[in-house]
């Protein structure tokens, strides 16, 4: 969040073109899937396990999974978001600090709670 703020600041502070200025403001490095999976983890009770490919029959836990379908479609596309903009106006920016487990549990964990422990693996469930 630092290095989005500090982009920020340094945008306000340029001159308006006139027009419509639209910037998209990115971390400059993708938060790995095994650091999600482990706040999923964290979040509620089960046991993710990655797999390499998608099995022909989903487990009772994954139907159920997609059946919210909020939850699973993170774990299966893509996205860039084109901050060319930003960097055709501040230049090439510092490289930013990796988004780790503990950085995103900090925004999500409540203040007056302790840090839950890890379950053991009860239901094992495929996600690709």
């Amino acid at each position: 969040m630092e290095h989005a703020a500090e982009v920020m600041v340094r945008l306000a502070g340029l001159k308006p073109s006139g027009g419509v200025d639209t910037y998209h403001v990115v971390h400059d490095r993708d938060v790995p899937v095994p650091v999600v999976v482990a706040l999923l983890e964290r979040l509620v009770p089960i046991a993710i396990d990655l797999v390499a490919a998608k099995p022909e029959r989903p487990s009772a836990l994954e139907a159920l999974s997609d059946f919210y379908p909020g939850m699973t479609a993170y774990l299966a596309h893509r996205r860039r978001f084109d901050d060319t903009r930003v960097r055709a106006r501040l230049g090439p920016s510092a490289v930013s600090a990796p988004v780790g487990l503990d950085y995103l549990w900090s925004g999500l964990a409540p203040r007056d709670r302790p840090r839950p422990v890890p379950l053991q693996p009860q239901i094992p469930t495929t996600v690709s």
